[in-house]
């Protein structure tokens, strides 16, 4: 199944990425389906650490249930947000047994780990897109 993304027109870079993509398409259709699943794979993960961030960034309080004081809370894996039934379904989150918050579950080297390459691929995939000349050279320099 291949994901159809919509852009708001407040994300041209994004736009110019997939139309720089359309364009690779119709130059060389025997790369089109690597760079197509590299490009929905990247955008897909970034999309998921950009939820990741909103939510830590406005964090709402959590309520956790349990039975007395002592007991913990069980939580089901729907109650959680949904990036982290994503991650689990990545392999990212090994393990969610119900008694941890969410915000705890992303504290692990694999998140982290995840996080940094999301954000490489996204910027090296930014950079692909990019006209060749001063801005992309900018670009190369620190990145």
């Amino acid at each position: 199944m291949i994901k159809t993304y919509h852009f708001s027109p407040n994300t041209p870079v994004l736009r110019d990425i997939a139309i720089n993509t359309q364009r690779v398409v119709a130059l060389d259709s025997a790369q089109s389906l690597p760079c197509i699943v590299f490009c929905a794979s990247v955008l897909e993960s970034f999309k998921i650490l950009v939820e990741v961030r909103n939510a830590i960034v406005h964090n709402k309080p959590e309520v956790m249930v349990t039975d007395g004081a002592a007991s913990k809370p069980n939580i089901d894996l729907k109650s959680y947000p949904k990036f982290i039934r994503q991650l689990k379904s990545k392999r990212i989150i090994s393990e969610v047994d119900g008694t941890t918050s969410w915000i705890d579950l992303l504290q692990s080297e694999e998140v982290a780990a995840w996080s940094v390459k999301t954000m490489n691929d996204m910027i090296q995939l930014f950079m692909s897109a990019l006209d060749d000349g001063e801005y992309k050279e900018c670009f190369a320099r620190y990145y």
